[in-house]
């Protein structure tokens, strides 16, 4: 048999597969340069990171500010709101009490040197309250006359009143010292 029949004849023969040594080599290399290529990107990627945490850190500050702001913003108009209602309050206690619905009735001292409100006497009493009205000027005594009650001494009747009215300059001293 010759020598190239030795053998098993039935399978072809097999060629050994020779990888090329330049392929390896460009593997390799690439390799090599795709790890140069991470290490250079991390510390990047931590600058980017660190960048990120930055930011992350400066946001959650600024909302931390942010709350800080609207609380104290909230606190102030809580305060305002308690302000108004102790206003409010107060002047609910100034007002005439009330009776089943209806205003007190308070009495009322208007002391004028001419006769000047009498406009406003006479309105007073129609909201229903009570009113005395004294006029010094003996020329103008008739001034309202069948409209509203008059009286001839305004100091006789101060403990009467629940509000006493002057429409005149010259009742200082005597609106200071009723005070």
């Amino acid at each position: 048999m010759p020598h190239y029949m030795v053998g098993n004849h039935d399978q072809p023969e097999k060629k050994e597969e020779k990888k090329p040594e330049k392929a390896d080599e460009k593997k390799e290399e690439k390799k090599v340069e795709e790890k140069k290529e991470a290490a250079e990107k991390k510390p990047e990627e931590k600058k980017n990171d660190e960048k990120e945490e930055k930011k992350a850190e400066e946001k959650k500050e600024k909302e931390a500010a942010e709350k800080k702001e609207e609380k104290k913003a909230e606190e102030k108009a809580a305060e305002k709101k308690e302000k108004e209602a102790e206003k409010k309050e107060a002047a609910e206690e100034k007002k005439p009490e009330k009776k089943n619905g209806e205003k007190k009735k308070l009495k009322f001292l208007f002391v004028s040197l001419e006769g000047l409100i009498g406009d406003l006497a006479w309105q007073v009493l129609k909201e229903a309250h009570e009113v005395k009205y004294f006029i010094r000027d003996k020329a103008e005594k008739d001034v309202t006359d069948g409209f509203v009650d008059k009286c001839d001494d305004w100091k006789a009747e101060k403990d009467w009143a629940d509000v006493i009215v002057f429409d005149d300059v010259g009742f200082g001293e005597a609106a200071d010292a009723l005070r």
